[in-house]
């Protein structure tokens, strides 16, 4: 039913609230046809499955125009499905022209339930809030919108199944708020231009996983702020530009992959408190202007984390004059005995190997340790592979098996023919020999194959045994 058949006006002056709130009150499916649709009250909405419909064009949309605070659409508890669709444009009007909106103002606010929201082909601005939820709706889904000059673009939504694809986000402060680890929330093919905040908050402690593809990512400093916007990051403090891309208290697992990303000051990917997995590759970062600032993991503490992999590439632009980096990962402390750390400096064109939680060898008959300034006998996982490094003292052995690795160090077993892995190490004596060693993947023990009393320091540096396949 059109909401002009109970009386809208859509010309931009007359008042249409009532029009409205008695089509949303009699019908589901209400359209809106191509006009302005002035109200100056919120409308409640308690349909299930309140739908409202466009005249097929978000560029040609029917315009709905609310210059107050608080909400202009209000969905209750009952409505469950809220579905706006095919050219709808909700749009503020700041009471100060220079602003983006009014302070404490509302698009759509659907914290009243558990209710999803699925919003495509259509346009909002001018909110502080542009979509308001409270971590409980399932499946909501932003397709092909705009969704721009704002605060806050998408508030307080469950991480389970959020769908966020194809829009552009533009002139805001934060993206989207996340909590909640039942589901993913799939960000890919959409542009995020102008901001001066993050663009996903974990607001809470249940781990959410946001997998982030396909993105344009172009943040400036060139813009002015509104007088009622917050300040940017340094090391802009008024305009736009800068901060932490992906911030919050924590993050399951944050897939940050093949997004181009033109960033005109700090990149800071990372801000948050703990972290289960981070994974950010294939990202192109070109740098706009000069003193830029990479900052990959900033106030990042590793109590959760397993995974940690970074392999993007740089564009090289006139930008790049005056560029500096910190990598903070170098003091990562280490947390778990099976993963590896990878990263490439796309700056220095270097590849970085961090093996995670290595352990001293527990050595045995008699083997010892040839002393810190030899190298610590240690032993980590790479990958599925196991990694040796230092030198041991033979000495006082009394017998041919050196050291023992613990199940949780030993090289993945993918089946079971292959009973042992041989290697060489260098001998550390006066002849300057080569000595035969194995390993056993039945038991774990590392053993010299013939002659160990002649040997006395044995070098394990570079040594990887294989998974047994």
């Amino acid at each position: 039913m059109s909401v002009k058949d109970f009386g809208a006006v859509g010309d931009g002056v007359a008042d249409d609230t009532a029009a409205i709130q008695a089509a949303v009150n009699a019908y589901k499916n209400v359209f809106f046809p191509l006009g302005t649709y002035k109200i100056t009250s919120t409308v409640t909405c308690s349909q299930f499955g309140q739908c409202f419909i466009g005249p097929g064009n978000k560029y040609a949309p029917a315009t709905i125009e609310y210059g107050g605070t608080g909400a202009a659409f209000v969905f209750t508890a009952p409505v469950n499905y809220v579905k706006m669709q095919d050219g709808i444009y909700i749009k503020g009007v700041p009471t100060v022209g220079t602003d983006y909106y009014n302070t404490g103002s509302v698009g759509i606010d659907t914290t009243a339930g558990n209710t999803s929201v699925e919003m495509v082909g259509c346009w909002m601005a001018h909110f502080e809030t542009l979509v308001r939820a409270n971590y409980n709706g399932f499946y909501n889904q932003f397709i092909g919108n705009r969704l721009t000059h704002c605060r806050f673009v998408l508030h307080n939504f469950s991480s389970n199944n959020l769908v966020v694809f194809g829009n552009r986000i533009a002139y805001f402060n934060t993206g989207l708020r996340v909590n909640g680890n039942a589901g993913p929330t799939n960000i890919s093919n959409n542009s995020f231009e102008v901001f001066n905040g993050p663009l996903v908050v974990s607001t809470g402690a249940e781990f959410p996983t946001v997998i982030f593809t396909n993105n344009y990512v172009e943040d400036y400093f060139r813009v002015d702020l509104p007088t009622n916007f917050p300040a940017s990051n340094a090391p802009n403090t008024t305009k736009f530009g800068g901060g932490s891309l992906f911030t919050g208290t924590a993050f399951g697992t944050l897939v940050i992959r093949d997004n181009d990303m033109q960033i005109a000051s700090i990149l800071r990917i990372t801000n948050t408190t703990h972290m289960r997995s981070l994974t950010s590759k294939g990202n192109n970062l070109i740098f706009a202007s000069a003193g830029n600032n990479l900052d990959r993991l900033h106030n990042f503490e590793t109590t959760h984390l397993r995974h940690l992999e970074i392999d993007d590439a740089r564009t090289v632009s006139p930008g790049d004059a005056g560029f500096s980096r910190t990598y903070t990962q170098a003091s990562l402390p280490t947390v778990s005995p099976e993963d590896f750390y990878f990263f490439y400096d796309c700056f220095a064109d270097v590849r970085r190997y961090r093996s995670n939680n290595p352990r001293a060898l527990t050595l045995v008959n008699g083997w010892g340790n040839a002393g810190p300034a030899r190298g610590v006998p240690t032993v980590f996982k790479v990958g599925d592979s196991t990694m040796l490094s230092g030198m041991v003292h033979g000495a006082s052995q009394t017998g041919v098996v050196f050291a023992n690795i613990p199940a949780e160090f030993r090289p993945f077993t993918y089946g079971t023919t292959r009973a042992s892995a041989s290697f060489a190490i260098f001998a550390d004596t006066a002849t300057n020999t080569i000595a035969r060693c194995r390993y056993s993947y039945e038991s774990g023990d590392l053993s010299i194959d013939t002659g160990a009393s002649s040997y006395v320091n044995l070098s394990l540096d570079g040594i990887i045994i294989p998974p047994r396949r």
